[in-house]
């Protein structure tokens, strides 16, 4: 009867690993503590030499026996080491044994939210288990690009880096990329699309891309936009399209933005108001902003030439109806090469 007994609750063990296994739920059978020699089913390791890890301030390079290239990152000195994903978890894995002068208050900073870990684990009495021990995970991240910190709280105590896991069907990103932007919007107009989205700190100008699929891929619509919007008059009524805008930093592309749609209409409305007035702040090259009290009728005029990337001349002229002083005009003449940015506030 015992037997028999044993004999089912091994079969109930084993149906349930197969459920679990074709139904895709996680089973970890790492903790934090344990040595992760290799990285689990689910995950993909990065060894802590790969180009797209950054670390700053006072980093050493060590040849050993660690993980894969014989490497690892050490700093006592409050180094940081920045990293990049695309995924919803992550584990560190890094030499850490039982000595006082390893940092037991390590910071990682995964999308500006600080955790922290040790570096030193008691019971890791010898070289062969101290390697390749897990010292943190993450497993609840929403699946997406995720921005990376991690450095020592403590200076003149060591922690290091041996490798980095993040999920299977994951990619590491270079850390020096910029950061997508976000809340793209595309609004349908008559044979056009208009497109805004939020600022990028840092940027110098955007791409635009569109498709005609769900997901891409995209081309290239329009290169080096220096505002933070668009509108696309190359498009035809009752077809749907796909966009994504990229930011320009320092030279180098971001990923992607979130993709937005629209289907341009015969007769619909121009989303730019010509009543009312507002407030236009046009920031230039040189860092100053130029603030106009306007009527939205002129400010729709300006918007027009800007996303004509003045085509129709150089410079866009305001006129300044306010402190004339002894004078009978006061203009502005604003250059489209010396624009970083503007914002429009309706009251």
């Amino acid at each position: 009867m015992r037997k028999k007994l044993i004999s089912k609750m091994l079969v109930v063990l084993v149906l349930l690993s197969f459920v679990f296994a074709s139904s895709g739920i996680a089973v970890y059978a790492a903790t934090v503590g344990q040595q992760l020699p290799t990285p689990e089913n689910g995950w993909r390791r990065y060894d802590d030499n790969h180009p797209y890890f950054k670390y700053d301030n006072n980093w050493i390079f060590n040849i050993a026996d660690y993980y894969i290239e014989r490497t690892q990152h050490t700093s006592g000195n409050l180094g940081v080491m920045r990293c990049k994903f695309i995924g919803s978890k992550i584990r560190v894995i890094a030499y850490a044994d039982f000595k006082d002068t390893r940092d037991e208050r390590v910071s990682i900073i995964i999308d500006g939210e600080e955790y922290f870990y040790s570096n030193r684990i008691k019971s890791h009495t010898t070289l062969d288990s101290s390697k390749y021990s897990l010292v943190f995970e993450k497993l609840d991240l929403d699946y997406g690009v995720h921005e990376v910190f991690i450095h020592g709280n403590t200076k003149g105590l060591y922690m290091n880096i041996d490798a980095i896991d993040i999920d299977e069907d994951g990619e590491l990103l270079d850390a020096n990329i910029p950061n997508a932007l976000t809340n793209l919007v595309a609004t349908a107009g008559d044979t056009q699309v208009n497109l805004t989205w939020d600022a990028v700190e840092g940027a110098t100008g955007y791409n635009v891309k569109r498709s005609l699929t769900d997901g891409g891929p995209y081309t290239t619509v329009t290169e080096a936009v220096y505002g933070t919007g668009y509108t696309d008059n190359d498009v035809v009524n009752g077809t749907t399209y796909y966009y994504v805008v990229s930011a320009i930093v320092d030279g180098k592309e971001s990923a992607n933005s979130n993709e937005a749609s629209a289907t341009p209409q015969a007769g619909s409305v121009d989303p730019t108001p010509t009543t009312g007035n507002a407030i236009l702040t046009i920031t230039m090259v040189n860092g100053e902003d130029k603030e106009y009290d306007l009527p939205m009728s002129t400010i729709s005029e300006f918007i027009n030439w800007y996303e004509s990337k003045g085509s129709s001349k150089p410079y866009f002229m305001i006129e300044k109806n306010f402190n004339k002083g002894p004078f009978k005009t006061r203009k502005d003449y604003i250059s489209y090469d010396k624009i970083v940015s503007f914002e429009v506030n309706e009251y």
